[in-house]
């Protein structure tokens, strides 16, 4: 966005002046974020964005299957052979984003098997670990479908993988 405000004000048809005095915010700082000068606060983005009639919307990425099957989650028959190794730190990072998907009901009813089974097995044999990525949506969702006869198996496919790097 930086890059581009020099276009976003021209295409608006604005002087940088123009642009400074609209905002409240100095001509030097207008000048020095166009040229790449200067690293603005989010506030100054957001005066500045509104005066275009623009915003800012920050939104998560979308769910990246591969990246749940290197960590674990059962949802291949094939799970990944990745060079890369997983570690307890990615899994604590991608799971707080999963969070996510569960309030939003993104998942398939697949994938929430899957993800359920897999937080299911860290709840149980890693609770440090479950600890450290726990939030209130996996507890309701672990707690209704613990007796799912797919989430058994689904959650042995998952311990087989988590064993290997937690």
């Amino acid at each position: 966005m930086i890059c581009d405000l020099k276009r976003l004000r021209a295409d608006f048809g604005l002087t940088q002046m123009e642009l400074a005095t609209k905002s409240g915010i100095s001509l030097p700082t207008i000048q020095n974020i166009e040229s790449g000068k200067a690293n603005p606060s989010l506030d100054i983005l957001t005066r500045i964005l509104n005066v275009l009639g623009l915003e800012i919307k920050v939104s998560a990425p979308g769910f990246q299957v591969e990246s749940a099957i290197l960590l674990g989650v059962p949802l291949s028959s094939n799970q990944s052979t990745s060079v890369i190794k997983p570690s307890r730190d990615m899994l604590c990072l991608e799971a707080r984003k999963w969070a996510h998907y569960f309030r939003e009901n993104i998942f398939s009813e697949r994938e929430s098997l899957a993800m359920t089974s897999f937080l299911c097995a860290i709840k149980d044999y890693w609770p440090t670990v479950y600890s450290d990525i726990e939030c209130p949506i996996f507890n309701k969702q672990i707690e209704s479908l613990r007796n799912n006869g797919h989430l058994i198996k689904l959650r042995r496919m998952a311990i087989a993988t988590l064993s290997t790097y937690l």
